[in-house]
């Protein structure tokens, strides 16, 4: 945990700014399978993500862990595994 919490003080100091929302269009254009994994316990707002994705990429496939915080592949390395493993082999060209 030390690791990341200096890696993320370390990324603020070079000024980033807070990434902004695309255009709806933007997703839309997407043409390739997409699956999104979320955490539901982040400074993010799940909901509000899960509900844009249902409006706006409605195939686009999406997983919640409610519980789950910005390290979600640390937490549940064997389920989110499972999720990317399984969504390519739904996905092979």
């Amino acid at each position: 945990m030390q690791l990341v919490m200096v890696a993320g003080s370390e990324f603020a100091s070079f000024g980033t700014p807070f990434p902004r929302y695309v255009r709806d269009s933007l997703l839309r254009s997407v043409v390739v399978p997409v699956q999104v994994l979320l955490a539901g316990n982040t400074i993010h707002d799940s909901a509000k993500g899960i509900d844009r994705i249902r409006r706006v990429v409605p195939l686009w496939r999406y997983r919640l862990w409610r519980d789950g915080t910005h390290m979600l592949p640390c937490e549940v390395v064997g389920e989110i595994s499972a999720c990317i493993s399984d969504f390519a082999r739904e996905h092979v060209a």
